[in-house]
Formats: structure tokens, sequence, C-alpha cells
């Protein structure tokens, strides 16, 4: 599991279409299909299923984007440190 694969399955979780997760991060449909797959067979549960409306979360999924939200508002928060810290050194 890696950052990429997090940041793909965020940005899908919070999107819904693989279209558009592409074309925020500029890569392929098949490049973030090809994540997506990468970081499922990573943690060895399915995070989407295809209905007719597009991209339906698994109920796994849902629980592993807390976890993993959880890991980017913290990382938010240290570039907001990080940000500031600069600043008062100007």
């Amino acid at each position: 599991m890696n950052f990429l694969q997090l940041e793909v399955f965020r940005e899908t979780i919070c999107t819904g279409s693989i279209k558009r997760v592409a074309e925020q991060m500029n890569l392929s449909e098949r490049g973030i299909v090809d994540v997506i797959n990468d970081l499922e067979r990573d943690i060895g549960f399915s995070l989407f299923t295809q209905n007719d409306k597009g991209l339906e979360p698994t109920s796994a999924a849902h629980r592993f984007y807390k976890t993993v939200e959880n890991k980017f508002l913290t990382i938010d928060r240290l570039r907001n440190l990080s940000s500031k810290a600069a600043a008062s050194r100007i």
C-alpha cells in the first residue's frame, strides 16, 4: 500500500467517478483502475462494485475510508503547521 493508492482511493470515494479522478490527477482512467486494483490486491478486499449508476463503494470501503481520511486530515494539519512556521520566519 502506498500514498498514491490511498490518494486515488480517497478521491474516488469523494467524486464517485474514475473519469473525474483521472482528470484531477492528470492520469488515465486505465491508470486509476490499475491503482485501485493494486490497492485491493494489497489490502485483500474489494473497495468498489459497478452498478447502473456507476461505482458503488463496498461497506468495507466505507470503513477503510474513515481511517484513510483521518490520515489525510493529519497530513493537512502538518502542512498548515509547516506553512505557519515558514511564514513566521519571514
